[in-house]
Parts: structure tokens; sequence; C-alpha cells
């Protein structure tokens, strides 16, 4: 075996137990330290951004309700979110009755991004939402739900 060919296989071990030394570093005498650096601080968790468990141990991430010009009606439960999915997103205003069952938020540009105009829930009832945006006017029917 040539001299340069030795030297690869060296330093391929030496880098290989390197990295199972570094993969072992959280571990002392068969126990987790709790990870993180020397000084004691844990690591962060590896999915950080999974969702959060409710007291039943299930999961819960629900995507918003949708309407649009052709889906005019929605039960919109107390825990979800409205959507409003219409052409040019920040032309549009929204009146309900009554007044106190929705909030509105406003689309349009943010910048480097473009929302669409939403409704968080207040309270249970059913809303007439008339949105409008200065050439036409679209009635929703909206069921707030518990």
């Amino acid at each position: 075996m040539s001299r340069s060919r030795k030297s690869i296989l060296v330093l391929a071990a030496l880098l290989t137990s390197l990295t199972l030394a570094a993969c072992g570093e959280g571990f002392e005498g068969g126990e987790e330290s709790g990870g993180g650096d020397d000084d004691g601080v844990p690591s962060a968790p590896l999915t950080p951004n999974a969702p959060k468990a409710d007291q039943a141990g299930s999961t819960q991430a629900l995507p918003p309700i949708m309407v649009d010009e052709v889906s005019t009606t929605a039960s919109l439960p107390m825990t979800n979110t409205l959507v409003f999915n219409l052409t040019n997103p920040g032309a549009w205003s929204f009146a309900a009755e009554p007044g106190d069952l929705l909030e509105f938020t406003p689309g349009g540009d943010q910048g480097t991004y473009t929302t669409n105009p939403s409704a968080k829930p207040l309270k249970p009832g059913v809303a007439k939402v008339t949105a409008s945006d200065g050439m036409q006017k679209i009635i929703f029917t909206i069921t707030v739900t518990q």
C-alpha cells in the first residue's frame, strides 16, 4: 500500500474517531447529561416547531376556514380563523351585522408578501358580512360556533 493511501486511511480513521467522540459528548457513565454546552445549559429540543399536545395528549393544528367569491357560507369555530380569499386583497373593506361577532384584519401588501383579509371570532352567532372593493359587493353568511 502506498504511503499516501496509508495517510488517507489514517486521516479517515482519525476523523471517524473524532466524530464518534463528539456524538457521545452528551453521555456520562451511561446517563445523558442533558446535552448542550459544558456550562450545564441544555440544548434546544430537536423539534422546536412541533405542535404542543393538549391535556388529553392529542395535538391540534387547524387550517383556517376559507371563503371566496363562490363559497360565501362558512361555519367558524371559536378556536379558528376565517380567511377571505379574494382578488386584490388590500382593496376590500368589511362590515358585519351584528358587528360584535367578528374582528376583521385587513389584507394587502406587507412589504415582502401579501396577506388575505381575515376575521377572528369573538362570540357565537350568525353574522352577515358585506365585503366591498369599491366595484363589487359580496355577502357572506358566517356562523360562529363554540
